[in-house]
């Protein structure tokens, strides 16, 4: 199954999960719209994991997005690999951050 997670940057490219849920299935090629109740602060970072299948990444025009071939959603203080210059299509809103 699929997750999203909030993330909190510890160090550079040291993370942890704040918060998560699994969403379930998402068929490749579908854009899907999931409501979830994720903890948030100011600073995180939205991220997923998605077991059996591609992402939608955009190559030229973004900061950049931090990177693990595993499920580490839920994980304390893991070091993930970032690539430049890359960006998913992820996106979330919420009533504000604590």
């Amino acid at each position: 199954d699929c997750k999203v997670a909030t993330f909190h940057q510890v160090s550079g490219n040291i993370l942890y999960t704040r918060d998560y849920e699994v969403i379930g299935t998402v068929t490749t090629g579908e854009v899907r719209t999931f409501t979830v109740n994720l903890e948030v602060k100011k600073g995180d970072f939205i991220g997923l994991y998605a077991p059996d299948g591609y992402l939608g990444a955009k190559e030229l025009g973004y900061s950049g997005v931090w990177y693990v071939n595993a499920d580490k959603i839920p994980c304390t203080e893991y070091t993930f690999s970032y690539i430049n210059a890359r960006g998913l299509m992820l996106f979330g809103s919420g009533e504000g951050y604590k």
